[in-house]
């Protein structure tokens, strides 16, 4: 017998009140008690829920984002500020349980969904909100608001969406598209002067070469030795000129996209020798040792231009002999690579470049300072000239440098470009 029904038998049995009143009074204190419990129970799990929803809905009202949740019956269930504002809808339609379709008719009457017929609008809109599939599309609202909307189904039905501000990313968009089309336009106003400009000084030099050829040939008469002298430097000057007026030209051609190859089958390996060959007394005057090895498995085909080509290897065997001291070597050496492609190494122990002066080196224009290089000649249109044709065959040049350790430069010419190996 539990004790409190022992206390109350105690209490009344002096009064003589039979068993059967005493049972039947336990009985109605005991589901009394138990109700009591049950409506505490209650309450307390109602105050946790409305603990957890103030909560919930605390976490939602300072996101970023708006958040709506749609049940089954296309109806709102919940949302926050965010979806409010975002939205800009009235108090009216603000409140759960109302349709989604309220929604859609204020956005399309307000004119959210562009111009139409407002019962079109709102029956391709319904007609996406049924679809039990993910959903994203942008709205621009009267005022060029841009919202992102995305919507994702609910596994028993109903969607949750989120509405984001992507107005200050469609800006910056545009800024960027027009900044990067003003950078385009002065890119080809800067190639088109070089092309014109290049191409207004080549027909006078090439005048001046000829006629200090013909007079440093004595073609029409003999000159003195010192006019004969004059005639060799005007005319090695203007050839210096006019090959650097070159370079300008194709280089302003590459930027604009208007260089184009003329494509044939060559034998990389005889290139190589004949442009070793041509600057083979440059080399021996500078007291640099030049080496040519063309290994077994070298690709002896590929499809290029072969006076690009050339120009490529002569540019950098040019570079490398320049920046090579005397008793240093400079080596050609061309393999097959890992895909089967044509390699080209040039590699010399000249004074080398550190990350910084390559950065600089591979600009156009863009020159190294140093005690040996300031005493050395050129443009700085060497590298970047030979990277843009090296680009123009679908290859690619890799520069491997340190300072006072000389410098490889790898050219590689795709598989694509290979037509026979040994």
């Amino acid at each position: 017998m539990p004790g409190l029904e022992r206390e109350i038998r105690a209490a009344l049995g002096k009064h003589r009140v039979p068993n059967a009143v005493i049972a039947r009074l336990w009985k109605l204190i005991a589901a009394r008690t138990a109700s009591a419990r049950r409506r505490r129970v209650v309450d307390e799990s109602a105050s946790s829920l409305q603990r957890r929803s103030a909560l919930l809905q605390m976490a939602l009202d300072h996101i970023d984002q708006g958040i709506g949740v749609f049940g089954p019956d296309k109806r709102l269930v919940a949302f926050n500020r965010r979806f409010v504002d975002l939205l800009d809808i009235p108090a009216e339609l603000a409140v759960p349980g109302t349709p989604v379709e309220a929604f859609i008719r204020f956005g399309a009457e307000r004119g959210d969904y562009g111009p139409g017929d407002v019962e079109e609008l709102v029956a391709a809109r319904l007609e996406k909100a049924r679809s039990a599939t993910p959903l994203l599309l942008e709205r621009t609202g009267p005022e060029g608001t841009v919202i992102e909307v995305r919507a994702n189904p609910l596994p028993e039905g109903g969607w949750v969406a989120s509405y984001t501000d992507v107005t200050e990313q469609h800006r910056a968009q545009r800024r960027l598209a027009a900044a990067k089309e003003e950078a385009e336009a002065a890119s080809r106003t800067k190639s088109e002067f070089l092309a014109n400009i290049s191409h207004e000084l080549r027909t006078p030099l090439n005048a001046i070469i000829g006629f200090s050829d013909v007079m440093r040939s004595e073609l029409l008469g003999p000159l003195g030795p010192r006019y004969r002298s004059y005639a060799k430097d005007i005319q090695e000057s203007g050839e210096h000129l006019l090959g650097i007026i070159n370079d300008i030209l194709d280089l302003s051609k590459i930027e604009a996209g208007r260089l184009t190859l003329h494509e044939e089958i060559v034998d990389p390996a005889a290139i190589a020798r004949d442009c070793t060959r041509l600057v083979s007394a440059r080399a021996e005057e500078a007291g640099v040792l030049l080496r040519l090895r063309v290994l077994a498995d070298a690709p002896r085909q590929v499809s290029a231009d072969e006076l690009k080509l050339k120009q490529i290897l002569l540019n950098l065997l040019s570079n490398a002999i320049k920046f090579t001291p005397r008793g240093g070597h400079v080596d050609v050496v061309l393999q097959r690579g890992r895909d089967g492609n044509l390699e080209i190494m040039i590699e010399d122990t000249g004074v080398g470049m550190s990350d910084e002066d390559l950065a600089i080196a591979l600009q156009p224009f863009g020159q190294v300072e140093s005690t040996f290089t300031r005493t050395r000649q050129g443009t700085g249109l060497g590298l970047p000239l030979t990277k843009g044709l090296v680009e123009l065959h679908g290859g690619t040049m890799r520069i491997e440098s340190a300072l006072g350790r000389g410098t490889t430069v790898t050219v590689s010419f795709p598989l694509v470009r290979v037509w026979a190996a040994a």
